[in-house]
Parts: structure tokens; C-alpha cells; sequence
């Protein structure tokens, strides 16, 4: 029974840490992605890692940088924290542009229709 609590704890808190690979960062990624946010007012969210398969369309009209802890920042957009990991400007990843490392199953770059 103990190895299954285990296994199920280490499962949960990988799931956790892919759902949010870049949604705190340093304040000048966060501000850069804003900047390339600011540029478009249109984005894509799309997270593999969770099993999505189709990217979501989102327009927006508010952005703002909020300080989380001593020393990161997030990006809101309308109201709502973004994860940069899976958010695409222009089909391309918002946190490789700002310099956030991604996992191997993020995409660099999607295809826009």
C-alpha cells in the first residue's frame, strides 16, 4: 500500500510541474512577453503535455505583469495567470522566445489556419 501512495504522489506531482513550466518567471521574461504580447493581442493556447491536441484561439484586451513570491512574475492576460510553456504568438512558443526552457513535449512552433 505504501509503494502505491508512492507511486500516485510522484505521478501527481510530475503532472503538476509540466502544468506549469514557465507560468512564474524572472522579471524580465515576463516582460518581454508582455512586449510580444502587446504586439499581437492575439494568442494560442495549446498544452501537450496535459493531452491537447487542437490549439485555442484567444483574443484579449488587458495585460499585466504580477509579482508572485520575492523574485518571479506572471503574465496576466485579461485577469487570467498565462503559461508562457504553452502559449503561442504568431505559431511560435512565447516561452522559448523569452528564454524559458521548455520540456521535449512542448512544441517550438505550431501551425496557425
Amino acid at each position: 500500500m505504501k509503494r502505491v501512495l508512492l507511486a500516485v504522489a510522484a505521478f501527481l506531482s510530475t503532472s503538476a510541474a509540466m502544468a506549469d513550466q514557465c507560468q512564474v518567471v524572472s522579471r524580465e521574461q515576463a516582460q518581454a512577453a508582455v512586449s510580444a504580447l502587446q504586439h499581437s493581442m492575439r494568442t494560442h493556447e495549446l498544452c501537450q503535455p496535459c493531452g491537447e491536441t487542437k490549439a485555442k484561439e484567444i483574443d484579449y484586451a488587458f495585460l499585466q505583469l504580477q509579482r508572485v513570491g520575492n523574485t518571479g512574475y506572471q503574465v496576466l492576460v485579461d485577469d487570467q495567470a498565462i503559461d508562457l510553456a504553452y502559449t503561442y504568438v504568431h505559431g511560435k512558443n512565447l516561452a522559448v522566445k523569452v528564454g524559458c526552457p521548455v520540456t521535449a513535449d512542448v512544441s517550438l512552433s505550431i501551425r496557425i489556419k
